[in-house]
């Protein structure tokens, strides 16, 4: 059994109008040409590795703000559900389910 994963950009920038259909024009054109190692009898075992890219980490700034504060409701705490599951559910329904949580930059709240 073969899985592939397809990827979903979603954004609501309008500053990122042509870049996502760059990204997903970059994404098709890999993925196409890993189509043919999905053959019963592929002409290669193993498709070639791409370049390594360039290292930026080093030239990297984070613009995020830390975090000021990080609480539940009065009467909640973290953890609590929000919006619970129904009683039941049919073949296809989505479930969703809604828990009060902590921001993850908050290294003190978050329990891994």
């Amino acid at each position: 059994m073969v899985l592939v994963s397809l990827f979903c950009l979603c954004t609501f920038s309008p500053f990122s109008h042509g870049v996502l259909e760059d990204t997903l024009d970059a994404y098709l054109q890999k993925y196409t040409s890993l189509v043919p190692y999905l053959a019963d009898n592929p002409t290669s075992s193993t498709p070639a590795s791409d370049a390594e890219p360039a290292e930026q980490t080093s030239k990297a700034i984070s613009l995020r703000t830390g975090v000021v504060f990080d609480g539940t409701p009065i009467g909640k705490k973290f953890g609590a559900v929000k919006t619970d599951v129904a009683a039941s559910y049919s073949v296809g329904d989505t479930v969703q389910v809604a828990f009060i949580g902590a921001n993850p930059r908050v290294r003190d709240l978050v329990y891994c």
